[in-house]
């Protein structure tokens, strides 16, 4: 798809699209999960969140995009390189046009990837509005480089896919270029670190449709899904929104290190990817209970943090300069900002730091649960991942989605909101179990 023209040229009288580019580590999940959690709430305030392209709860629209590909066995560098998915494209767009709603949104959080597969995507949201002839809006939010490094350590670890200590990355991303990374995903993180190249294939395409906003700006203005909300025009759920619960924050110091330990041993021992995620989702969830006095990880330092700041500064002062003020974290700005809020020592521990009775606690766990043990960093009995018992039957998500969006009928007028959502909702069931194979 070709966009012979920057959208910025290109105005419809009618329906507006507001694209969330949810840059990794930004907040991104806690509005995904608004959006999944408040549909009915939204579309009686005026946005209709499009069923066309809704992948599981909370991931947003992933399915906008083909997933045959699969994850993460077929390798993340794969996954993120997705081509449009023809199909779900033209759902969506039937799905504009038909709709009498006049503010849409939909958010995705690979969407601010960088290039190549930005400037497709970009260009496809360029077609649709003309096509559906519905005005293009992007939203997306930014945090300083030293704030997000960090975040993107924590998930890595979280996750399986990092297992060496933060100095180690820190390192590497102060002596390299943006995007020269040794692996592909050193590379995605180095982009990631230059906001120029994350959205320079958006404003390419969108031009002064698209937005990018710093988090520290949402916080004067209640937080983010408030500042979100108003953005789109949602301005009566925005104080109801500052009581939203925070979704996937920053695990505490202890459990990030146990993590990536059991995660370097696993490595060691060869298991599985998607078997070694399973077996660290079943230690982030049961060791904080066995766990004393553990608070975030945070493990910059002062010095450490001014030499992000200092390495980045060039091209955030040129970010500031194309995206407005409110963006520019850079140099002084930054060190004032930290310096009057009064940072934070630095909270990090290594396994020799937990106390006796607790690393005694903890080792007979991990031994138990994955096989590893953290005193040795061998592994042993692996557990298998066939099960061991009867599957537990669970509610479907779509079923708990609807009657969380039933309880949201309180009076009379309020059922045609829900009425309309619950048309699409059902409109697009019907239109994939049709599709489906037999």
């Amino acid at each position: 798809m070709n966009a012979t023209r920057p959208l910025s040229a290109v105005r419809h009288a009618g329906k507006r699209l507001f694209v969330h580019i949810g840059m990794p580590k930004t907040g991104s999940k806690s509005i995904r999960t608004l959006l999944a959690q408040w549909p009915a709430f939204l579309e009686r305030s005026g946005v209709h969140v499009p069923v066309a392209g809704l992948g599981r709860p909370s991931g947003g629209h992933a399915a906008l995009f083909e997933s045959r590909l699969g994850r993460p066995p077929a390798g993340w560098e794969a996954w993120m390189r997705l081509p449009c998915d023809s199909v779900a494209w033209n759902d969506l767009r039937d799905e504009l046009i038909r709709c009498a709603a006049r503010r849409f949104v939909v958010s995705w959080e690979v969407l601010a990837s960088g290039r190549p597969q930005a400037s497709e995507w970009a260009e496809a949201f360029a077609v649709l509005g003309g096509e559906a002839g519905v005005d293009i809006e992007a939203v997306a939010y930014v945090r300083p480089q030293y704030q997000w490094l960090v975040s993107q350590y924590t998930q890595g670890v979280k996750w399986g896919d990092e297992t060496r200590r933060f100095e180690a990355v820190l390192e590497e991303c102060l002596g390299r270029r943006a995007g020269q990374g040794r692996t592909w995903a050193a590379a995605t993180l180095h982009a990631g670190l230059d906001y120029n190249r994350v959205f320079a294939p958006w404003r390419e395409v969108l031009g002064d449709r698209l937005q990018v906003f710093s988090l520290a700006e949402t916080q004067r203005t209640g937080g983010l899904a408030p500042h979100f909300l108003r953005r789109i025009g949602v301005n009566d759920l925005a104080d109801m929104a500052t009581c939203a619960p925070r979704v996937n924050q920053r695990p505490g110091g202890k459990l990030l290190e146990v993590l990536r330990l059991t995660s370097a041993a696993l490595d060691a021992a060869g298991i599985d990817k998607l078997w070694k995620r399973s077996l660290l989702n079943k230690v982030r969830a049961d060791l904080p209970a066995l766990l004393e006095h553990d608070v975030p990880f945070a493990p910059l330092t002062d010095a450490q943090i001014d030499a992000v700041i200092e390495r980045h500064a060039g091209a955030n002062a040129q970010f500031a300069q194309d995206y407005g003020p409110a963006a520019a974290f850079h140099c002084d700005d930054a060190r004032t900002a930290r310096t009057s809020s009064g940072s934070p020592p630095p909270v990090r521990f290594e396994w020799q730091d937990f106390g006796g009775a607790e690393r005694d606690r903890v080792r007979r766990y991990i031994k138990g649960a994955t096989g590893v043990d953290l005193d040795t960093g061998r592994s042993g009995a692996i557990p298998s991942m066939e099960r061991t018992g009867p599957r537990r039957r669970s509610i479907s998500p779509g079923v708990r989605l609807f009657a969380s969006q039933a309880r949201s009928v309180r009076r009379p007028r309020d059922a045609v909101p829900f009425l309309r959502w619950l048309r699409w909702r059902l409109h697009g069931f019907l239109r994939r179990r049709l599709r489906a194979p037999a």
